[in-house]
């Protein structure tokens, strides 16, 4: 698998693998605007290039379900605190805020949410990294 160099000089060891379904160029001051849609989280395992870009092997991680019934449990309510959040805040779309309230799991809930908490970029790396879709919630 090819993956475009980071711009920030290092590369995550999990990350999504994911489709573009939409490509927006020349918006001003060179933005370019690009709809991801997430297929599966992976952990790097080796780097075997770096140049042209990075090439790598990956494993699938696929998300811990410890408590099916305390995860059932957390959703709604988890789902609930993201719309008042949301509503204060501001910091999606409502098309973001439908997509978010509209997935299928838990697991899907707690992902994007991570992106647009204003918490420091650690603290957001580790929650993603978190396989435990309970810890997650």
């Amino acid at each position: 698998m090819k993956v475009s160099k980071p711009h920030i000089g290092r590369i995550r060891l999990v990350g999504t693998i994911v489709k573009i379904n939409q490509m927006s160029w020349g918006l001003p001051g060179g933005v370019v605007r690009i709809l991801v849609e997430g297929i599966t989280r992976v952990q790097v395992d080796e780097i075997i290039a770096t140049e042209p870009c990075y090439e790598v092997n990956v494993t699938m991680l696929n998300p811990v379900h410890e408590e099916p019934m305390e995860e059932e449990a957390y959703s709604p309510y988890f789902a609930n605190q993201i719309c008042e959040w949301v509503e204060v805040t501001k910091p999606v779309t409502d098309e973001g805020l439908d997509h978010v309230l509209n997935s299928e799991s838990a697991s899907e809930l707690a992902v994007p949410v991570a992106h647009v908490l204003p918490i420091n970029t650690r603290v957001q790396e580790s929650l993603l990294d978190e396989l435990s879709v309970n810890r997650r919630l």
